[in-house]
């Protein structure tokens, strides 16, 4: 059996999907606007170089539309399982399958 090694969008949507449809999407536009506040805003130059604030800038850009886009998709797949799951249910409870198997 092949190990599998986690990366951290794969891991952030599978805990995602986890969560209900509505906290994913509520979890996607929070980190948007956090992140986009992060990314637009001016860096304190003095503490660090000037080669730093360019790589965190970056990758804050990048981030931005990243992180969301995980949580987008871990909200799909979670309203997808949960209607799975809602349809086996009513079919096990429906009265017109007794007796079938």
């Amino acid at each position: 059996m092949a190990i599998k090694k986690a990366d951290g969008l794969g891991v952030m949507i599978q805990l995602v999907s986890k969560l209900p449809w509505w906290s994913g999407v509520s979890l996607g536009v929070a980190s948007y606007l956090f992140l986009h506040e992060l990314a637009s805003g001016p860096i304190a130059v003095a503490a660090i170089s000037e080669q730093v604030a360019t790589a965190v800038m970056t990758a804050m850009s990048f981030l931005q539309y990243l992180i969301p886009l995980g949580c987008g998709t871990g909200a799909v797949m979670s309203a997808w399982n949960r209607s799975g799951q809602r349809k086996l249910r009513e079919d096990a409870t429906n009265p017109s399958c007794k007796g079938t198997f």
